[in-house]
């Protein structure tokens, strides 16, 4: 009796065993299929994860901050080809632009605080040259991205916030405008050295120091970036356009505003509701001083 009883026990033990183990090997079979298919995904990198981790947590600018884990992204572009150098550029942008929630996400709680981040450092070989107005034509064109979602979008369409209502940023007659008023954007003759950079700005009073602080600290040098101003609980699309002062022009929607800035332009039209915040992604020269001044941080790579 007690050999039938502990044979039935035993039994039972194998065939717990063995279920567990099967649950275990199909386990590891699921993880690793959807490893795989994560693998070298913008979603799957430590950076865009602690940067949601942190905003979950809603801490004030500072513990924002340190706890990132997004080291600088450096590379050295193998072509002065043009189209090589927009397709390098435009793809570091979105990546960064993406990384941080598109403007779309709240990053730390408080009514005002400003965080800068360097999120690539690109090399652009000697002859490359793009002028602004070529790389605002290369963002119409389709995007190269590993997200599956973002298959078949442009560059305009993936850096434009879901919540924009417009299908570009500007009407032919405002590109025709630009291309009049058309500078290099990327010059290697001048600077081989470029930075893409994320800046996120809580609170009116932040935003407006802001702009005043980098007209004073970096004058005269091209910038081109995207942008969301979020107002009300709506993220209001931009492009952001600099050459001689900072920035020249901007494009809300399809309403252009030239000469103005934020602070006179876009924040005099919202006068009645004080701005949530203001994000932005942009490429600039690349200097570790102007970067310092204008508060951003480099990680190490």
């Amino acid at each position: 009796m007690e050999k039938r009883a502990l044979s039935k026990i035993y039994n039972e033990n194998v065939v717990y065993l063995a279920a567990g183990a099967l649950f275990i090997i199909i386990a590891v079979v699921l993880i690793n299929n959807i490893s795989d298919k994560s693998e070298g995904t913008l979603e799957n990198t430590p950076c865009y994860q602690s940067v949601r981790q942190q905003a979950f947590l809603n801490t004030n600018v500072r513990f924002f901050s340190s706890g990132l884990n997004c080291p600088l992204k450096r590379s050295e572009i193998p072509s002065n080809k043009n189209d090589v150098i927009k397709t390098t550029f435009s793809g570091e942008l979105l990546d960064c632009w993406e990384t941080f929630g598109k403007g779309e996400l709240e990053l730390f709680k408080g009514d005002n605080g400003a965080f800068c981040h360097v999120c690539s450092h690109i090399i652009v070989p000697d002859g490359g040259e793009v002028s602004q107005s070529e790389f605002l034509e290369f963002l119409k064109t389709p995007a190269y991205s590993s997200n599956p979602a973002n298959k078949g979008k442009t560059f305009e369409q993936l850096l434009q916030p879901s919540q924009h209502d417009s299908e570009g940023y500007f009407t032919d007659s405002q590109l025709s405008s630009i291309k009049n008023n058309d500078v290099l954007l990327i010059n290697s003759s001048k600077n081989s050295d470029y930075a893409v950079v994320f800046w996120y700005i809580k609170g009116r009073s932040e935003i407006e120091n802001f702009f005043v602080k980098t007209r004073a600290g970096s004058p005269g040098i091209a910038i081109m970036g995207v942008g969301a101003l979020v107002i009300a609980g709506k993220a209001v699309g931009a492009i952001i356009i600099g050459a001689v002062s900072w920035p020249v022009a901007i494009v809300v929607g399809l309403g252009a505003i030239a000469l103005g800035g934020w602070t006179t332009g876009v924040l005099s039209g919202y006068a009645r509701e004080s701005p949530s915040w203001l994000a932005q992604t942009y490429i600039m020269p690349y200097d570790k001083g102007t970067l310092s001044d204008l508060g951003c941080e480099i990680a190490e790579t």
